[in-house]
């Protein structure tokens, strides 16, 4: 879908317009709900086959073409309107009623068919169904330990940090103001993070390095906090050792959350920083503290 990567062309469809398009009933406006398993919500989604013949279509050997669907998008190109976007995902038989989402990737010949146009609608309508799925959250992405995604062998062509939503909404529930700098020309590999307190700031100063074309990262993060921890101004914070911790990463890239501490002390008081890194996509980590 290379027509497809100017997303700044891409318009959202009403909701209501939606509906009238793929003419179900069942369906309603859209809703997302945090839950142990990722975040459900329902989707319109069409199998894959009904639209792609097998001969033109590569998917994974370890997941038949049955585990395969578009889920209908409420957005449309401007350079295709009336088309809604079917974007490919992979939703395996559950024995246990939680259906578990996955975005995944297919190899066509004709690629341009995922651009669900009003003919294609209207000739897979009766395939056409509302599933409730559960999608993984971005920071804590649950995966069955035997599976493998694609996108764990690609090397990293650059390194971008975001601080997860649980992070920031933690850290200002305890009074934190949070600044994330990204890396500029002066410092290319070099992400800050500052969490301002009415009596102390922690800074936290990641570097990246990338070796061997993208395929072996090294990241390291030096914390400084200044100001106090209590009444006294002789209460001064000094970080302890270690003041900066790693991680080390390789593909397959390491999926789950992996955490780090750092213990700063004032007088008898103790201040531990926990610093945690979590792989969204290549060239994409999630930080949190």
């Amino acid at each position: 879908l290379s027509s497809f990567l100017d997303a700044s062309t891409i318009t959202s469809v009403h909701y209501d317009e939606v509906r009238r398009r793929l003419q179900l009933s069942g369906l309603s406006p859209t809703e997302y709900t945090s839950t142990p398993y990722g975040i459900r919500t329902q989707l319109p989604v069409l199998p894959l086959s009904a639209i792609l013949h097998p001969d033109e279509t590569k998917v994974p050997d370890d997941h038949p073409m049955s585990h395969w669907y578009l889920a209908i998008l409420g957005c449309e190109h401007g350079d295709h309107p009336g088309h809604l976007l079917g974007r490919v995902c992979r939703i395996p038989p559950s024995e246990s009623g939680v259906d578990l989402l996955y975005a995944g990737w297919i190899r066509v010949v004709r690629p341009d068919m995922l651009a669900l146009s009003p003919a294609t609608v209207e000739r897979c309508r009766s395939q056409i169904v509302v599933r409730t799925v559960y999608i993984s959250h971005p920071a804590r992405r649950y995966r069955d330990p035997e599976e493998k995604d694609p996108d764990d062998d690609r090397p990293h062509g650059s390194i971008f940090l975001r601080l997860s939503r649980e992070t920031r909404d933690a850290l200002c529930a305890q009074q934190y103001t949070t600044s994330l700098r990204r890396p500029d020309q002066a410092h290319p590999t070099t992400h800050r993070l500052t969490l301002s307190h009415h009596d102390h700031t922690v800074s936290i100063e990641y570097d990246h390095t990338l070796e061997d074309g993208g395929k072996r990262l090294t990241m390291r993060a030096r914390v400084e906090v200044s100001g106090g921890l209590g009444p006294s101004p002789h209460d001064v914070l000094s970080t302890q050792s270690p003041s900066e911790v790693s991680w080390s990463d390789t593909p397959p890239w390491f999926t789950t959350r992996r955490d780090r501490e750092v213990t700063v002390r004032a007088g008898e008081k103790e201040f531990t920083v926990t610093l945690g890194l979590t792989f969204l996509r290549p060239s994409w980590y999630a930080i949190q503290v």
